[in-house]
């Protein structure tokens, strides 16, 4: 079977760039993400969303960990990356593979299924609360939910 229009433009961006990022406007109350689709392939390191971000914000932060793992940089999960954002450290967390399906398409397709790889790039509020802190308020919770845990829990 032959690819789509869109199926070969993101081959064609993998090939040329070593990812192509995708970008999610939800309606409703759930916020826009984005994600990378092809890094798996290209950098042999996991695939990345950012959920919460204005579009070109969140293609910046996906641009420079694309660029960061291609030139061999890995990011573990939980730990702290600086040079993401100006003056403030981002983290890496798990994405739950019970995410992968509704959130994740191009990346089931790509891979043929959920056989790859995603964390999620985690940001503080500019007063440096991350959401999973005590002190995080619903809005900071609601703009960006972690992944990390089951989708519905």
């Amino acid at each position: 079977m032959a690819n789509t229009p869109e199926q070969n433009r993101v081959l064609e961006d993998i090939r040329k760039y070593g990812c192509h990022v995708i970008q999610v406007r939800v309606n409703g109350a759930d916020p826009a993400y984005a994600y990378t689709v092809g890094i798996g392939r290209t950098s042999d390191a996991p695939d990345v969303v950012v959920v919460g971000q204005p579009a070109p914000a969140s293609h910046r932060l996906l641009h420079a960990y694309n660029l960061r793992v291609r030139r061999g940089e890995r990011f573990e999960l939980g730990h702290l990356a600086d040079g993401f954002l100006k003056g403030q450290s981002v983290a890496f967390r798990p994405v739950d593979a019970s995410h992968h399906l509704p959130r994740f398409a191009w990346n089931l397709w790509l891979n043929g299924g959920p056989g790859f790889q995603m964390m999620q790039m985690v940001y503080p509020s500019r007063e440096g609360i991350w959401p999973w802190d005590p002190m995080a308020d619903g809005y900071l919770q609601q703009l960006q939910p972690m992944l990390e845990h089951p989708a519905g829990a």
